[in-house]
């Protein structure tokens, strides 16, 4: 592999790739990305009624895994509710009475609190 970066000129030895231009986006509350905001967006085109409470509600359980994935604690409902209050501009609301999923449902599979995980001991088989 030497042998090549010694054939090839000083030049191009030394050139820099182009920067891949990147999508930036001003989002308030990063740990939801902007997947939330598009389905926000989405939801506030809805009428106002039963199926628009629903998708509502699935958004703002979805914030809640978002933001437990993120930041790996707890979180109130009603933090979740006022952000869903505040990134649609009061467009959406949930009542205050509204429960959401428990933390336990909401976190992934495998996730744990930190701290090492314990290795398995192999059992010996005994050949007699």
């Amino acid at each position: 592999m030497n042998h090549l970066i010694r054939c090839l000129p000083l030049k191009k030895r030394t050139l820099k790739p182009e920067k891949v231009p990147y999508p930036t986006y001003n989002i308030k509350y990063r740990h939801y990305g902007t997947i939330v905001i598009k389905m926000i967006e989405e939801a506030c085109k809805l009428e106002d009624g039963p199926a628009k409470d629903q998708v509502a509600l699935m958004i703002a359980n979805f914030m809640k895994q978002s933001y437990v994935n993120y930041n790996r604690d707890n979180v109130n409902d009603e933090v979740i509710i006022e952000q869903l209050r505040k990134i649609s501009n009061g467009k959406i609301s949930l009542q205050d009475d509204v429960r959401l999923r428990y933390v336990s449902d909401v976190k992934p599979a495998g996730f744990s609190s930190g701290g090492k995980k314990k290795k398995k001991k192999k059992k010996k088989h005994s050949t007699q």
